[in-house]
């Protein structure tokens, strides 16, 4: 077994073994707290959770029904029915202790926890008689709970009560907890920032889509042309990447579209119409533009003419989704000081935006036990799927199971520190020179940076920093030396190895 091998299972068995400690530990609290009273003095009271109706059911350590299952509406006449029952159990005299919970699946758990948390808050509180512990139960174990109860990969809501009761009898569950306003509030502004991102992405697609019917051949990839037709003479457009980047492209756009004014222009004329905007352009420029508008074939004036006044409104929506995305941004930047977010801007390479998706990850009060529970719930963990003989070379491949859009900005956080930070650029460089490539070397830094941060965030406390001051320009240049050296190894040598100031 290599070397890389036995670290790597190393890992996944200590992680394994803490989760399995921390199970166990939870297990034998709760233990502990049934094993001094009366099996039929504890109520055990699950919740299904859907978006209109919710299910309920109670009954008692020895199983005894005390409340069939029933379903409530979800608003306040649901609600109040349900509280009036959990009130009356606890002020009873019946019972000692009421072990509610539910699965905290989409949005629609969050206005009755928000009102149990607040409205049995003494009872919630610990050593308060009678008690009350209100859980949230992982929807995975929920599943496998009802697949141990039927066999079957069968759900119907009185059976998806009784699996999340079996599981509240067995101690299983994380205490229930909900964000405070302000990371609320940071929730809310980052689901504005990506709603925004992904209708930029869309709006773009559509306006490369409706310029290639104006004007066919403008926008090419030439390079993917040149690998899938290398037989054919290679076409000019107008740019050759990233076409919506580019400003000569951006003026043609906005101000002339339609191919068969380009066409009467001319190139003094195209040349006249750059300078009017205050852009540079040449007479290899426009010859190129006027010569792509005369080989187009187009469709008739008329078509055209109605095209380009679609155009128009989906520049109007590209920027109307640029300037929203910008305004959640900066809200961003002034939301993130008040949250622990903003310790993580004490880390040498990390901006707002990135502390905001941060929090927006895990959470606050943080939603996983350990850094490694929200690593693989993005899908960073590594899967093996063989059989046979054990091969020592084979490379693990990431579950990618998760939202990548937290992927990306993992590996992206891991790109930013690694360039600004020697103690984490040094992580990327080693693992670049192992052979993992790039963005395998930022996964690597990224799996570090992410459990620093998980600490920061976990604690509340800034990122203390024992780097030598000078270190930090020092490194920037020796990073960009070390990128050069990376793109072109002949042309520029390497920068050596780094140290650091005594």
């Amino acid at each position: 077994m290599s070397k890389r091998k036995e670290k790597r299972n190393r890992f996944r068995n200590r992680q394994k073994e803490r989760k399995q400690q921390l199970n166990e530990r939870r297990q034998r609290q709760f233990a502990a707290l049934v094993a001094r009273l009366d099996p039929d003095r504890i109520l055990y009271v699950p919740l299904d959770i859907g978006k209109n109706v919710h299910w309920m059911r109670a009954d008692t350590g020895a199983g005894r029904v005390v409340h069939r299952p029933k379903k409530l509406l979800s608003n306040r006449t649901g609600y109040t029915y349900w509280r009036q029952c959990a009130f009356s159990w606890l002020t009873g005299g019946q019972f000692d202790l009421l072990v509610t919970g539910n699965e905290p699946t989409g949005i629609y758990h969050e206005n009755w926890a928000h009102h149990i948390l607040d409205d049995f808050a003494s009872y919630l509180a610990e050593g308060a008689h009678p008690q009350m512990l209100y859980r949230f139960i992982n929807p995975y174990q929920s599943k496998l709970e009802r697949q141990k109860l039927t066999l079957r990969p069968r759900n119907t809501d009185p059976i998806a009560l009784l699996a999340i009761s079996n599981l509240l009898r067995q101690g299983q569950g994380n205490p229930a907890t909900l964000p405070d306003p302000q990371t609320a509030l940071l929730h809310q502004y980052v689901f504005f920032t990506r709603q925004a991102t992904r209708k930029l992405k869309a709006v773009r697609m559509d306006i490369n889509r409706h310029f290639d019917r104006i004007w066919p051949g403008a926008v090419i990839n030439v390079q993917r042309f040149q690998r899938a037709h290398p037989d054919l003479p290679v076409p000019t457009p107008i740019v050759k990447s990233k076409p919506l980047e580019r400003q000569s492209l951006r003026l043609l756009l906005e101000h002339c579209p339609n191919p068969y004014h380009v066409r009467d222009l001319g190139v003094e004329g195209i040349i006249a119409l750059f300078h009017q905007h205050g852009l540079r352009c040449g007479p290899i420029i426009a010859g190129r533009v006027w010569d792509c508008a005369n080989h187009c074939l187009t469709n008739p004036p008329g078509i055209v003419e109605v095209y380009v006044q679609g155009l128009q409104q989906l520049l109007a929506d590209e920027d109307h989704w640029l300037q929203r995305q910008q305004w959640a941004r900066e809200q961003l930047k002034t939301i993130v000081l008040d949250t622990p977010a903003r310790h993580l801007i004490t880390i040498r390479g990390l901006k707002h935006l990135q502390a905001a998706y941060y929090l927006d990850l895990v959470g606050y009060p943080p939603r996983f036990d350990w850094a490694d529970q929200a690593w693989a719930y993005v899908g960073f963990d590594t899967v093996l799927d063989q059989s046979g003989d054990d091969n020592p070379h084979k490379k693990f491949c990431i579950s990618r199971r998760g939202d990548p859009f937290y992927r990306d900005v993992l590996s992206w956080m891991g790109v930013l520190v690694a360039s600004h930070h020697p103690t984490f650029g040094q992580t990327f460089i080693a693992a670049e020179e192992r052979g993992l490539g790039f963005w395998g070397a930022a996964i690597h830094t990224a799996h570090k940076l992410h459990r620093t941060c998980f600490r920061l965030v976990l604690d509340n406390r800034p990122y203390r920093d024992d780097t030598h001051p000078d270190d930090f320009a020092r490194w920037r240049a020796y990073w960009l030396a070390y990128r050069r050296h990376r793109r072109d190894p002949k042309k520029h040598p390497h920068p050596g190895p780094w140290r650091p100031t005594r």
